[in-house]
């Protein structure tokens, strides 16, 4: 009886070992270019509101990260290749690292009618859907239970300008960031990365659905990468009310992709 307790402890703490070993591992992995996060809390990090001069923002970040470009994470259109090709050079899409942004949602909430030059750009299609006009946001939860998955571009200042350029409505906020695993949906690292959001109720619309040649960039782009990424998208973004899952919708609903 002895030598089975023995035997079956002895047995319990090699599998702990083991156990530790790899936690230790996956705990110490290093991702380039990005800060490592011992801290959930960010506040002493500095956020930029809407009309922000995006040069001094560049600047100010690039200083306490020691860097000379900044780690942003992209949710909306630019994971697609195709779009990020227009604004950042083959090298920066070339080293894009797949994270999850933490305690995050994403939220198709952003009502492009606010900005005048989108809103005059509509498709004959968008038109005749007048609610068809929203694009990707990302609402913060403080819960780390909730995730969005897309992409960090390490963007050069010129980079960092011209995606600003298109960003309109949206202010800039530091970010939790972990790898994505499609095994595991939170890896226990954690790095700093700034993203758009657009926080200003000017901006927002809780009765809205996703722009159909915005949707079509954005849904084609995740479906690119992996289908397990693909899933996750589905699975963890939301209509403007907060509550549809665009996998739900997308079902039923799906607009015209042409």
């Amino acid at each position: 009886m002895c030598s089975f307790l023995f035997i079956k402890t002895f047995l319990f703490l090699i599998t702990c070992c083991i156990c530790f070993c790899r936690y230790k591992k996956v705990n110490t992995k290093k991702v380039d270019g990005l800060k490592k996060i011992n801290s959930i809390d960010l506040n002493h990090y500095q956020r930029f509101s809407f009309g922000f001069d995006p040069g001094h923002a560049f600047d100010i970040i690039t200083k306490v990260l020691s860097s000379d470009k900044v780690p942003v994470f992209i949710y909306g259109s630019l994971i697609s290749i195709n779009a990020a090709q227009l604004s950042l050079k083959h090298s920066t899409i070339d080293q894009r690292k797949l994270m999850r942004a933490v305690g995050a949602k994403r939220l198709f909430n952003r009502d492009i009618a606010s900005c005048t030059e989108a809103y005059f750009s509509v498709s004959k299609e968008e038109k005749a859907h007048p609610l068809r006009r929203a694009s990707a946001n990302l609402q913060l939860t403080g819960n780390l239970m909730d995730f969005a998955n897309g992409a960090v571009y390490m963007m050069d200042r010129n980079e960092f300008m011209r995606v600003f350029n298109i960003e309109d409505g949206y202010g800039l906020i530091p970010i939790l960031v972990s790898e994505w695993d499609s095994k595991c949906k939170n890896t226990g690292n954690f790095y700093l990365a700034y993203t758009f959001c657009a926080e200003e109720s000017i901006f927002l619309n809780k009765c809205i659905l996703p722009r159909s040649s915005y949707y079509a960039r954005c849904r084609q782009g995740v479906e690119s990468i992996d289908p397990k990424f693909y899933q996750e998208w589905l699975d963890t973004s939301y209509l403007s009310d907060g509550k549809t899952l665009i996998g739900d919708w997308d079902k039923e609903f799906t607009p015209d992709l042409s």
